[in-house]
């Protein structure tokens, strides 16, 4: 799957093109990131489909393999992106990248893992993956 084009891309995904393109836009391109929303699959409570998370609440947070077999949490940045990673409708939470960030501790997170434009973050790693 790519991303119809640029001109549907939004800020983040613009992000990113231009910091793999470039890697002095690779800052800007993380402080877009983090001030993001983005999209895991997984819930929240009992919600089941689009969740909202709020303050306080329980999350469940899927993973998938990477090719090498190691566990990643897939996140995306954009609804779009994200229901054309997957086969089937799956549950999914709408969160603020920073959120995501601070509860995941340092795992592994790969955004936006179906596209070639992506980013691996956490386990030493930090960056883009062509």
């Amino acid at each position: 799957m790519e991303i119809m084009n640029n001109q549907q891309e939004n800020a983040l995904e613009q992000a990113l093109r231009l910091a793999a393109d470039e890697p002095a836009h690779r800052p800007e391109f993380f402080n877009t990131l983090l001030n993001s929303v983005v999209y895991v699959l997984g819930t929240a409570g009992t919600g089941k489909g689009h969740v909202t998370l709020e303050a306080g609440s329980n999350i469940s947070i899927a993973n998938w393999q990477k090719a090498d077999g190691s566990p990643v949490i897939p996140f995306f940045s954009s609804l779009n992106v994200l229901q054309g990673s997957i086969d089937s409708e799956e549950s999914y939470v709408e969160i603020p990248a920073r959120s995501l960030f601070e509860i995941t501790l340092g795992a592994p997170l790969f955004l936006n893992p179906a596209l070639p434009l992506r980013a691996l973050y956490g386990n030493g790693s930090g960056g883009m993956e062509p």
